[in-house]
């Protein structure tokens, strides 16, 4: 019988599933939240509340948020070891009953090296209802901002190329080398060095080829954008998808601005359809190394202590 049993066990490890199926679910590890705290968040939201209408802030700084009422608690995890995930309707427009808001703080305001992260899993990635545009994951600012620019950091999908995208609002100008293939891009590239500083929302967008270019829909995607001041990057899935290099400083935060997550923290364009969890903020950029670790952890199939007590059957 013990043969019987550990053959039987031995199928379904091969297979890549957990037995008894209920084992991952009541076993959850915190492996995940260690690899996050360890690299000392501004802010961190599992997203794994049950009940309630507070997202707490798991960093130790008290940036809890408000969630909407329409926000569904309780939704299956992103990643391996967490409880559960919120998932978000794809309203056509955001409001505080559609997503996860957080007041503005000055901890948020960080004019260079900052990171933002979270996992998400999309049920579509075209446009949903009049959800058209810039959908928002995660992010800091106000798109009704006097600049008339874009919230100052996020992640979002775009709904009309279907790409992940990290956009940042920067004051300062583009670095990168400009190909020269006509008479047009000659005279770009002669003024680029007498160019002065100019506010835009800088759109890093997933590299050509890449995951998340376009995202699949149903499968789950682990989105980091990085900006140190001099290059921004967008990492998907652990692996560098694309950077851009902008020499200047996050500008433009203003007494309103907030947090948002599922949409943004003013009432206006789409809400995410699908599910969100591990939100994450840095005041400081994480390297190429700590990010694939993040990868990593949210990946790993936690072991089940059930696997003991079959085997000694």
């Amino acid at each position: 019988m013990r043969r019987l049993v550990f053959a039987v066990f031995v199928v379904f490890c091969a297979a890549g599933t957990t037995w008894p199926p209920e084992a991952l679910a009541s076993q959850k590890s915190d492996a995940y939240r260690a690899t996050v705290l360890s690299d000392h968040p501004l802010a961190y939201y599992r997203l794994d509340e049950r009940s309630g209408s507070v997202a707490h802030d798991s960093s130790g700084h008290h940036l809890d948020g408000t969630i909407g009422a329409h926000v569904k608690l309780g939704a299956p995890p992103v990643i391996a070891d967490a409880a559960s995930s919120m998932e978000f309707s794809g309203a056509d427009t955001s409001s505080g009953a559609e997503d996860v808001r957080i007041r503005g703080n000055s901890r948020f305001q960080v004019t260079k090296n900052v990171t933002i992260e979270a996992w998400a899993l999309p049920f579509t990635i075209s446009v949903h209802g009049k959800n058209a545009g810039d959908i928002t994951i995660a992010a800091y600012g106000r798109d009704d901002a006097p600049d008339k620019q874009h919230c100052r950091y996020a992640l979002e999908l775009d709904a009309h190329s279907h790409v992940w995208h990290f956009p940042v609002v920067a004051k300062g100008k583009r670095t990168d080398p400009i190909p020269v293939r006509g008479v047009h891009s000659l005279l770009t590239w002669l003024a680029q060095p007498f160019q002065g500083d100019s506010v835009e929302a800088r759109e890093l967008y997933a590299g050509d080829q890449t995951d998340g270019n376009p995202p699949n829909v149903r499968e789950r995607y682990h989105l980091v954008g990085t900006y140190d001041g001099e290059t921004m990057r967008f990492y998907v899935n652990g692996k560098l998808s694309n950077a851009m290099h902008v020499k200047g400083l996050i500008f433009g935060y203003g007494a309103h601005d907030g947090m948002g997550i599922g949409g943004e923290f003013v009432d206006r364009n789409a809400v995410f359809f699908g599910r969100i969890g591990e939100v994450a903020v840095y005041d400081h950029v994480l390297t190429a190394d700590q990010i694939q670790r993040h990868y990593e952890a949210g990946i790993a199939t936690p072991v089940p202590t059930a696997v003991t007590r079959l085997s000694r059957r």
